[in-house]
Protein backbone atom coordinates (compact mmCIF):
# COMPACT_ATOMS: atom_id res chain seq x y z
CA UNK A 1 0.00 0.00 0.00
CA UNK A 2 1.72 3.42 -1.21
CA UNK A 3 1.36 5.74 1.63
CA UNK A 4 0.35 10.00 0.54
CA UNK A 5 3.37 12.34 1.58
CA UNK A 6 2.66 15.54 3.96
CA UNK A 7 2.66 18.67 1.45
CA UNK A 8 4.27 21.73 2.66
CA UNK A 9 1.98 24.32 3.25
CA UNK A 10 4.29 27.17 2.29
CA UNK A 11 5.53 26.06 -0.68
CA UNK A 12 3.13 23.70 -1.72
CA UNK A 13 5.64 21.21 -3.01
CA UNK A 14 5.87 17.47 -1.87
CA UNK A 15 8.88 15.61 -0.77
CA UNK A 16 9.80 12.50 1.07
CA UNK A 17 13.32 13.72 2.08
CA UNK A 18 13.13 13.98 6.10
CA UNK A 19 14.58 12.90 9.17
CA UNK A 20 16.12 9.56 9.00
CA UNK A 21 14.12 8.63 6.13
CA UNK A 22 11.08 9.85 7.52
CA UNK A 23 8.72 12.12 4.99
CA UNK A 24 9.26 15.31 5.67
CA UNK A 25 6.24 17.25 7.21
CA UNK A 26 4.85 20.93 6.94
CA UNK A 27 7.26 22.97 8.98
CA UNK A 28 5.79 26.40 9.97
CA UNK A 29 8.29 28.94 11.57
CA UNK A 30 7.07 30.98 14.06
CA UNK A 31 6.16 34.59 13.56
CA UNK A 32 8.37 37.15 15.91
CA UNK A 33 6.41 38.01 18.89
CA UNK A 34 6.95 40.84 21.16
CA UNK A 35 9.21 41.27 23.93
CA UNK A 36 8.00 40.39 27.67
CA UNK A 37 6.82 43.54 29.27
CA UNK A 38 7.03 43.42 33.38
CA UNK A 39 3.63 44.69 34.99
CA UNK A 40 1.69 43.71 31.39
CA UNK A 41 -0.74 40.87 30.64
CA UNK A 42 1.02 38.10 28.66
CA UNK A 43 -0.32 36.91 25.58
CA UNK A 44 0.10 34.08 23.67
CA UNK A 45 1.78 35.68 21.16
CA UNK A 46 4.50 37.01 23.89
CA UNK A 47 4.69 33.15 25.31
CA UNK A 48 5.31 31.96 21.97
CA UNK A 49 8.50 34.45 21.27
CA UNK A 50 9.79 33.19 24.11
CA UNK A 51 9.70 28.85 22.87
CA UNK A 52 13.03 27.73 22.05
CA UNK A 53 11.67 25.73 19.22
CA UNK A 54 10.15 27.48 16.73
CA UNK A 55 8.08 25.00 14.28
CA UNK A 56 5.40 23.56 14.45
CA UNK A 57 4.29 19.89 12.46
CA UNK A 58 1.75 19.55 10.39
CA UNK A 59 1.20 16.23 7.96
CA UNK A 60 -2.02 15.05 5.41
CA UNK A 61 -4.47 12.81 7.28
CA UNK A 62 -3.86 9.99 5.25
CA UNK A 63 -0.54 8.57 7.15
CA UNK A 64 -0.05 6.28 9.35
CA UNK A 65 0.07 6.62 13.06
CA UNK A 66 3.22 5.30 13.07
CA UNK A 67 4.57 7.42 10.99
CA UNK A 68 3.38 10.01 12.82
CA UNK A 69 4.54 8.08 15.95
CA UNK A 70 7.59 8.50 14.70
CA UNK A 71 7.42 11.99 14.00
CA UNK A 72 6.57 12.71 17.35
CA UNK A 73 9.74 10.97 18.42
CA UNK A 74 12.01 12.89 15.56
CA UNK A 75 11.07 16.36 16.54
CA UNK A 76 10.52 15.47 20.41
CA UNK A 77 6.87 17.10 20.57
CA UNK A 78 3.74 15.88 21.71
CA UNK A 79 1.34 17.06 18.71
CA UNK A 80 0.95 17.17 15.68
CA UNK A 81 -1.53 19.63 13.12
CA UNK A 82 -3.16 18.10 10.73
CA UNK A 83 -4.22 20.13 7.95
CA UNK A 84 -5.72 19.67 4.11
CA UNK A 85 -4.40 21.00 1.11
CA UNK A 86 -4.88 24.39 1.72
CA UNK A 87 -3.77 24.53 4.77
CA UNK A 88 -7.04 24.63 6.89
CA UNK A 89 -6.85 22.81 10.44
CA UNK A 90 -8.44 19.37 10.33
CA UNK A 91 -7.42 17.88 13.27
CA UNK A 92 -5.19 17.17 16.19
CA UNK A 93 -3.45 14.12 16.82
CA UNK A 94 -1.48 14.27 20.25
CA UNK A 95 -0.28 11.36 22.69
CA UNK A 96 -3.37 10.76 24.41
CA UNK A 97 -4.74 9.76 20.78
CA UNK A 98 -2.19 7.28 20.24
CA UNK A 99 -3.19 5.34 24.17
CA UNK A 100 -6.65 5.89 23.78
CA UNK A 101 -7.61 5.91 20.47
CA UNK A 102 -4.59 3.25 19.07
CA UNK A 103 -2.87 1.02 21.88
CA UNK A 104 -6.08 0.63 23.69
CA UNK A 105 -8.38 0.04 20.94
CA UNK A 106 -5.49 -2.59 19.88
CA UNK A 107 -5.43 -0.97 16.68
CA UNK A 108 -2.40 -1.70 14.25
CA UNK A 109 -0.39 1.74 14.40
CA UNK A 110 1.20 0.81 10.76
CA UNK A 111 -1.89 0.15 8.69
CA UNK A 112 -4.68 3.20 11.54
CA UNK A 113 -4.52 5.98 9.59
CA UNK A 114 -4.37 9.42 11.90
CA UNK A 115 -7.39 10.81 10.15
CA UNK A 116 -9.16 8.22 11.54
CA UNK A 117 -7.94 8.46 15.45
CA UNK A 118 -7.38 12.44 15.29
CA UNK A 119 -9.14 14.81 17.78
CA UNK A 120 -11.02 16.60 15.24
CA UNK A 121 -12.36 19.39 17.56
CA UNK A 122 -9.43 21.84 17.94
CA UNK A 123 -9.41 24.60 19.87
CA UNK A 124 -7.61 27.30 18.80
CA UNK A 125 -6.77 30.44 20.20
CA UNK A 126 -5.77 33.86 19.19
CA UNK A 127 -2.23 35.85 19.51
CA UNK A 128 -4.10 38.11 21.83
CA UNK A 129 -5.58 35.68 24.37
CA UNK A 130 -4.12 35.92 28.21
CA UNK A 131 -2.00 33.40 29.49
CA UNK A 132 -4.87 33.62 32.67
CA UNK A 133 -7.53 32.34 29.75
CA UNK A 134 -4.86 30.02 28.14
CA UNK A 135 -4.81 27.84 31.28
CA UNK A 136 -8.38 28.31 31.63
CA UNK A 137 -9.16 26.77 28.50
CA UNK A 138 -6.42 24.26 29.24
CA UNK A 139 -7.82 23.18 32.11
CA UNK A 140 -12.14 23.45 31.18
CA UNK A 141 -10.98 21.27 28.28
CA UNK A 142 -8.41 18.57 29.60
CA UNK A 143 -6.28 19.54 26.56
CA UNK A 144 -2.30 20.43 26.59
CA UNK A 145 -1.52 21.76 23.39
CA UNK A 146 -3.40 25.01 21.69
CA UNK A 147 -2.60 25.99 18.04
CA UNK A 148 -2.39 29.69 18.11
CA UNK A 149 -3.89 31.38 15.04
CA UNK A 150 -3.98 34.71 13.55
CA UNK A 151 -6.42 35.95 11.03
CA UNK A 152 -4.66 34.17 8.12
CA UNK A 153 -2.48 31.56 9.54
CA UNK A 154 -1.61 29.16 12.05
CA UNK A 155 1.22 31.21 14.19
CA UNK A 156 2.30 28.58 16.60
CA UNK A 157 1.39 25.97 19.35
CA UNK A 158 1.46 26.42 22.71
CA UNK A 159 2.07 23.24 25.49
CA UNK A 160 1.19 23.08 28.85
CA UNK A 161 5.15 22.54 29.53
CA UNK A 162 5.32 26.32 28.08
CA UNK A 163 2.66 27.43 30.35
CA UNK A 164 5.10 26.28 33.44
CA UNK A 165 8.08 27.37 31.99
CA UNK A 166 6.72 30.76 31.96
CA UNK A 167 5.56 30.28 35.35
CA UNK A 168 9.19 29.16 36.79
CA UNK A 169 10.94 31.77 34.85
CA UNK A 170 8.40 34.09 36.53
CA UNK A 171 9.12 32.64 40.22
CA UNK A 172 13.04 32.36 39.75
CA UNK A 173 12.97 36.37 38.80
CA UNK A 174 10.52 37.06 42.02
CA UNK A 175 13.00 35.39 44.01
CA UNK A 176 16.11 36.99 42.17
CA UNK A 177 13.83 40.49 43.38
CA UNK A 178 13.23 39.44 46.84
CA UNK A 179 16.42 38.01 47.93
CA UNK A 180 17.92 41.77 46.59
CA UNK A 181 15.70 43.53 48.65
CA UNK A 182 16.09 41.39 51.72
CA UNK A 183 19.90 40.98 51.60
CA UNK A 184 20.88 44.06 49.49
CA UNK A 185 22.07 44.22 46.18
CA UNK A 186 25.50 42.10 46.07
Amino acid sequence: MLESKPTISASKASTNDGIGGLMKPNILPLQKGTRMTMGGTVTAKQLLARKESKVIVTVRSDISVQEACKLLRAYHIGCLIISDNEGRIEGIFTERDVVNRVVAENKDASRTRIGEVMTREVIVVEPERSLDEIEAIMKQHRVRHLPVAGSESLIGMLSIGDVLSYHAAENRQMVHYLTEYIYGRS
